[in-house]
């Protein structure tokens, strides 16, 4: 079986178009990121700023889609994108709440 699936990936990697992969890549981040923070918004009950990234993913999952129904080798930049945007913002959201956490040890201190 995996035998098959990899002949099935060489054979694809043939009709491989470098920028497609890159543009599936970035909008794959985006996505990831935008996902992210669209959770966000949907938590504080932001409604517009919810709806407007709900409308933004919608068009990005539609390109990521019909890429990869074209050929499914073009889940390989998706797949890789979506790891680097979600563990991208997931590490900068930590970095910031880290920042706010000794902004406010630093403030408390200054007020003793």
């Amino acid at each position: 079986m995996f035998e098959t699936i990899w002949q099935y990936i060489v054979s694809q990697a043939e009709t491989v178009n470098i920028l497609t992969w890159v543009l599936l890549f970035c909008v794959s981040i985006i996505y990831d990121i935008f996902y992210t923070k669209s959770i966000v918004h949907i938590s504080r009950l932001d409604t517009g700023a919810a709806a407007n990234l709900s409308v933004l993913l919608y068009f990005m999952m539609a390109y990521g889609t019909i890429n990869y129904v074209k050929s499914v080798i073009n889940l390989i930049p998706i797949a890789l994108g979506a790891w680097v945007g979600t563990y991208g913002i997931l590490k900068y959201e930590k970095m910031l709440k880290n920042k706010r956490r000794r902004e406010r040890e630093r403030l408390k201190r200054e007020k003793i």
